[in-house]
């Protein structure tokens, strides 16, 4: 699990954007890490949630991507 900065490091080096794609802020909150189920019961997807501090857009990446 990661913590702020470095998730926010982790989106940095996979080149993720900071812009908001709804309202072009740069100014995100991050919500710690949530289960999000699939279509398979017994597969769950582990995502880091950021949300827009200006328009409140919920933004989701998945940590099997980010920490390895």
């Amino acid at each position: 699990m990661f913590y702020d900065q470095q998730l926010r490091e982790a989106l940095d080096s996979k080149g993720a954007s900071r812009k908001c794609p709804s309202c072009d802020s740069q100014g995100w909150s991050t919500h710690g890490n949530l289960h999000v189920p699939a279509e398979d019961a017994a597969d769950v997807l582990t995502a880091y949630m950021l949300v827009c501090q200006a328009c409140g857009l919920i933004r989701l990446h998945a940590a099997q991507v980010l920490e390895n």
